[in-house]
C-alpha cells in the first residue's frame, strides 16, 4: 500500500502556484526554501527511498 501512495506521490504534478509562495523562484541550489522546489526535492528523495534506482 505504501509503495502504490509512493509511486502516486513520486508522479503527481506539483502545481504552478506553488512557485510563488516563499522565497521567489529559482533553481534549487538558489532558492531551496520555495515551496515548489520543496515539494519536487521531497518527491525526490522519495523516489530514491522507494525505489532505490532513480538518479
Amino acid at each position: 500500500m505504501f509503495t502504490r501512495f509512493a509511486d502516486w506521490l513520486c508522479s503527481v504534478r506539483i502545481p504552478a502556484w506553488t512557485a510563488r509562495v516563499g522565497q521567489p523562484w529559482d533553481t534549487y541550489d538558489k532558492a531551496p526554501w520555495n515551496l515548489y522546489n520543496v515539494l519536487w526535492r521531497g518527491q525526490q528523495v522519495l523516489a530514491r527511498r522507494v525505489y532505490r534506482n532513480v538518479p
